[in-house]
């Protein structure tokens, strides 16, 4: 046989990839960073072109109430996950669990590893395990915010469930007693959620 006469294999079908996303919705709120999380449209688009020119089709998928069916019928081959996920301190963990459900591989962490990350003070409490050292620091419950005892100071305040820097400006550092309650208590305030003082 000649080179002409070895018959060329039928091309491989475009990988079909899912791309999990959350987008900004400009949503009035309290809360200056409340979607500082969130991608705009444009960043999706953006990686949705990226993939498309290495030869994937893409599908959008937005992380919300019909993504397990969306993800169910469509089945895509991967997912490109950077979904943010809605409410909750496992939130981020909610694509990549329901992509595991469905047997879908994806990009990015699993659900454990963003469940842990996500909770700062669990993410200190893991992390000392291991001998790796972190700021001292104590949980204000977001349901009793008590105050007493003993800090030190400066200290920094932050949500112990945000990520992308909510809730952090730069009035997040403390200097004293009165400044750290004022601070936790507008924080618990906006956030609804426990604090994270170190």
């Amino acid at each position: 046989l000649n080179m002409e006469e070895i018959p060329k294999p039928d091309p491989l079908p475009p990988l079909r990839v899912g791309l999990t996303y959350n987008v900004k919705k400009n949503v009035l709120s309290d809360v200056a960073d409340n979607e500082a999380e969130y991608d705009s449209f444009e960043t999706v688009a953006a990686i949705a072109s990226a993939l498309e020119q290495l030869g994937c089709r893409v599908t959008l998928l937005e992380a919300d109430a019909q993504l397990p069916a969306r993800l169910a019928a469509e089945r895509p081959d991967i997912v490109f996950n950077i979904a943010e996920g809605a409410g909750g301190r496992g939130r981020e963990a909610q694509v990549p669990a329901l992509l595991n459900l469905l047997g879908i591989p994806f990009t990015g962490s699993d659900e454990t590893t963003l469940c842990i990350a996500l909770d700062k003070a669990l993410a200190k409490r893991v992390l000392s395990t291991y001998g790796i050292r972190t700021p001292r620091y104590r949980v204000i419950r977001s349901d009793d915010p008590d105050i007493t005892g003993r800090f030190v100071f400066p200290a920094i305040v932050k949500p112990n469930a945000e990520g992308s820097s909510k809730g952090i400006a730069d009035c997040a550092v403390v200097a004293d007693r009165r400044e750290l309650r004022k601070l936790v208590a507008r924080n618990i305030r906006l956030y609804r959620q426990d604090m994270l003082v170190e």
